[in-house]
């Protein structure tokens, strides 16, 4: 599928890349780079809607509520009436994917997945008066699955069948999950210490600051500073800096050649040792695995569709 690509300067860009459709339901890959933190754009979320953090972060303000979405963060949502704000953190990559619905075709996700329906019965019937924001985290099969669609929809001619079961195992998890009721909203000035210290540790990943080398930086003691990101992110400092650079990890492993030596030395890890077990510890399987998954998925799809072709 061919992606849309926007340029507004060259301090910023956006990519829009469709990976699957089906009548009702549509997945893309979206990404944003934004050097410097500018004005919040608009946007209007006018249909039901999944939105997938892999790497980077976006902060969304709806109303008088904010929410931050770190890596690996899953937002749902309902048709929105107000415009939300949305930032990105200044000099990362943000990479989303945004699974969005029309009225009929979030109808029959529900009726497929009784069980989802059954658990946010509640939060969904109520999304006419109140409109639906919720928040979690993503457990590692999911993000799998997630990975497995864009390597598939990767291929120059994805095998239908091929691309229709991996996203139907994409949505098949994320209907298992659960979902928080409501959003937490925090205070301008939590935000503006939180966000800062995101966009200190996303320019120093090689040699992030301590904790208290942020709180010191911010002017605030390193308890407000954990408060203040619990608030935020629903991560403690360290937390957000694991998943921030491991999300970065993911995206050099899954678009550069690079040895795996030097993704963990460009992020700051002591070892390769180090590196690969911190994410084993978030996606549930090794570096190497991973960049041997790709590849084995790339040769299985290709060789379906040879099969394909000679019957």
């Amino acid at each position: 599928m061919n992606g849309l690509v926007r340029f507004r300067n060259n301090l910023q860009w956006a990519t829009t890349l469709p990976l699957f459709r089906r009548p009702g339901l549509t997945i893309e890959r979206r990404r944003f780079t934004d050097q410097r933190p500018l004005m919040p754009q608009i946007e209007r979320w006018r249909s039901w809607s999944m939105q997938l953090t892999l790497s980077g972060t976006r902060y969304v303000s709806y109303g008088d509520r904010s929410f931050c979405q770190a890596p690996t963060s899953l937002v749902l949502t309902s048709p929105q009436t107000d415009p939300m704000r949305i930032r990105y953190l200044p000099g990362a990559t943000t990479d989303w994917l945004n699974l969005t619905w029309t009225n009929d075709g979030w109808q029959h996700f529900i009726n497929q997945y009784p069980q989802f329906n059954q658990r946010h019965a509640y939060l969904i019937k109520d999304a006419v008066r109140s409109p639906l924001l919720a928040v979690r985290y993503v457990p590692p099969p999911a993000l799998h699955a997630a990975r497995q669609l864009i390597t598939i929809a990767a291929l120059p001619e994805a095998p239908p069948a091929t691309l229709e079961n991996a996203a139907t195992t994409f949505l098949a998890l994320l209907s298992a999950l659960d979902f928080q009721t409501t959003l937490n909203g925090y205070a301008p000035t939590q935000a503006q210490s939180v966000e800062k210290a995101q966009a200190l540790m996303m320019k120093n990943l090689e040699r992030p600051p301590s904790i208290s080398q942020l709180a010191s930086t911010l002017h605030i003691s390193p308890r407000q500073l954990q408060r203040d990101f619990l608030a935020c992110t629903g991560l403690s400092p360290l937390s957000y800096l694991q998943m921030l650079r491991l999300s970065e990890a993911n995206m050099l492993l899954a678009s550069t050649n690079l040895p795996i030596g030097t993704i963990a030395s460009r992020l700051g890890y002591a070892s390769a040792a180090h590196f690969s077990a911190a994410f084993r510890r978030l996606y549930d399987c090794t570096p190497r695995q991973i960049r041997e998954y790709d590849d084995d998925l790339m040769l299985d799809a290709v060789m379906e569709e040879a099969h394909g072709c000679s019957n």
